[in-house]
């Protein structure tokens, strides 16, 4: 379920034909877009951490890295 802001974000985004300046035209007119959009994405994140298939990939790189 999106938010009307959100809405309204995506209208401007593929209106000025998405990318960069899409990004930059939606989040100027919708400001408060930029904070559910960082709730979002952090909650993906850390959802993804649970998987296992993360969880190997990471512990492979540190592997490497360390290495």
């Amino acid at each position: 379920m999106q938010s009307d802001e959100m809405r309204e974000f995506n209208n401007i985004y593929e209106e000025s034909g998405g990318g960069w300046w899409g990004f930059v035209k939606g989040a100027a007119l919708n400001p408060t877009v930029l904070t559910q959009e960082l709730v979002s994405s952090i909650a993906m994140q850390i959802g993804a951490l649970k998987s296992d298939e993360v969880a190997t990939a990471a512990t492979g790189g540190l592997v490497a890295g360390a290495t």
